[in-house]
């Protein structure tokens, strides 16, 4: 009888595949794809050879996921349509994490209500106030309500977490309730009380890095370590996923095993141990891929069945997309899921089943191990290209090397970290597992601190031909594979292609490097324009007003330009409404130059050059706020303050290319002095003059390249 010989990874490939089609398509395309789906499952039912069970399964998992994705997006929308103002909402309190956007702290409410009417889901709430606790029932009025959508990113990834709506609250109005503990109170007190040991015995750099290690806490990172990840490419090995699980419970198991008289013991402790990891960890995508390939590993040497790592990987992956169809969109359930399957598949290439039975002397075998451990991590980076630069839009090249480097150290730091935390504080031996968890992670943070400096290594990588481009190299590279059977040509297939990607991306960015943009996020009329050059690595903030959204829309955009850093945060005006915003961006991106209207002499004009050749000038009075971007003959005008009075104001702002002002065009000044107008407002207009543009209608980017320009949406 013919066999599939790995279903669960045919069916996890399948929904995968399914699920990120159905995000990117309207809804006839996915009807058409019903459709064939249920004819070939109908033509192939009585089929009796290997490749017709194939495409039967296939078939039969792209109609499941049809289905399923539907019915978890209804009840999304269902959910989103709460949003509002002034609603009350309660909810238990599941999750706190430090560092909201553009606030203190964020929770994570369950079991929520919003208008007196239970919601599916829970809702994500950013508050300045703290004291809250795990468990606590919480009730109050949300100022506003909106769509996670609005909080930028790829949309299904954000929704995959089934957190469907975000509140920001009156903080006046909070009751809550007292605190009920349970099993997951527990594990979140003693995930605090390891982060409070390490805070009472290591300065607050090892403290951070060793806490993010052990328990995947990134809340006390710095601003200034997190860019530095970001450079290095490093911040995978802080995000609690396979890598760290494997570790843990190898110990685990090993202790056990020798222990223990039977096999079932130390594998079905390993098992609970797996499990409460799991727990221990906030159930992070990462983690519960990893968990369920392992809980299958000892389940199948309990039953003397050895478990195919292909087929393990696609138990999770089935199991984990059939519970939550969003994580299809989740970069890091993504990232985790294509990585194994790059170990995996590359492991064999890589490292031959010979080469373990080859004999090497010390050093000689020390080399190999690092010679494999680079080859196999830069294919796992390599793979996982076009997942980094969807998401995020540049791509690190020191990846490889920095992973290398770095998970040494990392994995002793783990080790030390934890037996220094089980032992009682104030002895000897604890004060030398301390001090050997400080130097290790003083040595990551060495690394990740050079890796900083070599920013030219961060590549901005386009999103609209990711996509074209990972679509023909999968079917190019599955066709290598499924005709000659072959690693070693897929893998140079694979090569070639990612070679192909970098060596275009390179091109671009030097055929770009006179070309400077201007952003505008769109149904803003509040001041917040980012001036780029994605070749040179520069970027300039000019302005911090408006939205949550545009925040979160103006970060997704600097960070698919390959932008890490600002050059400078320029703030036109002094508005109080605009504090959070500006130390969200200052802490972000890190502006070498901070300018604010208070430190501008008004009397004279003040000129801020800029690193393509290009500068601003700005004019601030009490009637008149206004600045100028001039790049070899083109000049545009801003105008940030709606009132203005440009009847006194210097002849150099009253004409340009390229006027942007806020919400309307000043009656003191002359449109005909202008060639194109962009006005930055909520408020759609019936119809505008030629020429002009309205953010009411979308997101605007201007292009600067030469003595010429362009608008486009």
């Amino acid at each position: 009888m013919l066999r599939i010989k790995r279903p669960f990874a045919l069916i996890s490939f399948s929904l995968l595949l399914s699920y990120i089609f159905l995000m990117v398509t309207e809804k006839p395309l996915q009807f058409i794809a019903v459709i064939i789906s249920v004819a070939i499952g109908i033509l192939l039912t009585f089929k009796r050879n290997i490749f017709a069970k194939h495409l039967l399964l296939i078939s039969f998992s792209v109609i499941f996921a049809i289905l399923s994705f539907n019915i978890n997006l209804f009840i999304a929308d269902y959910s989103e349509s709460f949003s509002g103002e002034d609603l009350p909402v309660t909810g238990i309190i599941s999750k706190i994490e430090t560092g909201g956007i553009s606030t203190a702290s964020s929770l994570t409410l369950k079991n929520c209500t919003v208008g007196n009417k239970d919601i599916f889901g829970k809702i994500k709430v950013y508050s300045d106030t703290a004291g809250f606790s795990v468990g606590d029932r919480l009730s109050f009025t949300a100022v506003s309500i909106l769509p996670r959508a609005s909080e930028g990113k790829f949309l299904y990834h954000t929704l995959s977490s089934d957190t469907f709506l975000v509140a920001f609250p009156d903080d006046a109005s909070f009751i809550t309730d007292s605190r009920k503990s349970s099993f997951f109170d527990y594990i979140s007190y003693y995930r605090t009380r390891l982060r409070e040991i390490y805070s009472d015995n290591l300065n607050n750099k090892n403290s951070a890095v060793i806490t993010a290690l052990i328990t995947g806490d990134t809340a006390d990172f710095s601003p200034e370590f997190e860019n530095q990840l970001k450079y290095s490419g490093a911040s995978h090995i802080f995000a609690v996923s396979g890598m760290h699980l494997s570790l843990w419970t190898s110990f685990f198991f090993l202790f056990f095993k020798r222990r223990a008289k039977t096999r079932f013991v130390p594998n079905f402790l390993a098992i609970i141990f797996v499990i409460l990891y799991s727990v221990f960890t906030g159930f992070s995508p990462s983690v519960m891929r990893a968990g369920i390939m392992l809980i299958t590993v000892f389940l199948g040497r309990i039953i003397k069945r050895q478990a195919d790592s292909l087929n393990s990987l696609g138990i999770s992956g089935t199991a984990l997309l059939v519970y939550e169809p969003f994580l299809a969109g989740n970069v890091s359930f993504l990232l985790s899921f294509i990585a194994t399957f790059a170990l995996i598949f590359f492991s064999d290439f890589v490292i031959p089943e010979k080469e373990y039975k080859k004999k090497y002397d010390f050093f000689g075998k020390r080399i190999k191990n690092i010679t494999s451990t680079f080859i196999i991590s830069l294919c796992v980076i390599l793979t996982t290209l076009p997942v980094t630069a969807l998401f995020f839009g540049y791509t690190s090249l020191l990846s490889p090397l920095s992973s290398v480097i770095i998970t040494p150290f990392a994995s002793g730091a783990m080790v030390t970290g934890l037996i220094s935390a089980l032992l009682p504080v104030g002895n000897i031996i604890s004060e030398f597992f301390f001090f050997l968890t400080g130097f290790l992670t003083d040595i990551i943070l060495l690394i990740c601190s050079v890796s900083a400096e070599a920013e030219p290594a961060v590549q901005a990588t386009p999103k609209n031909i990711i996509l074209p481009w990972f679509i023909l190299s999968l079917i190019i590279c599955a066709g290598m594979f499924f005709r000659f059977k072959d690693k070693n040509k897929t893998f140079i297939c694979i090569l070639t292609s990612v070679a192909v990607l970098l060596s275009f991306t390179a091109a671009r960015n030097t055929l770009q490097r006179n070309e400077t943009l201007i952003y505008i996020p769109g149904n803003e009329n509040a001041t917040m324009l980012s001036v780029v050059n994605s070749s040179s690595h520069y970027a300039y903030i000019f302005g911090t007003g408006g939205s949550f959204t545009a925040l979160n829309k103006t970060t997704d955009y600097l960070n698919s330009k390959g932008i890490l850093r600002a050059e400078a945060l320029i703030l036109p005006r002094n508005a109080a409404t605009e504090n959070k915003n500006t130390d969200y961006l200052s802490d972000y991106f890190l502006p070498e130059k901070m300018i604010r209207a208070e430190d501008i002499n008004t009397t004279k004009e003040t000129a801020i050059a800029l690193a393509d050749g290009s500068f601003i000038r700005n004019h601030i009075a009490d009637n008149l706020a206004v600045s100028a971007i001039s790049k070899n003959e083109t000049k545009i005008v801003i105008c940030t303050l709606p009132t203005s009075d440009f009847s006194g104001a210097d002849e150099f702002y009253k004409s340009g290319d390229i006027l942007i002002t806020r919400n309307c065009i000043p009656e003191s000044l002359d449109k005909n002095g202008f060639d194109i107008i962009i006005i930055m407002t909520e408020r759609h207009y019936k119809s505008l003059p030629e020429n002009t543009y309205s953010t009411a209608d979308g997101d605007i980017e201007i292009i600067l390249k030469g003595d010429s320009y362009a608008v486009q949406r």
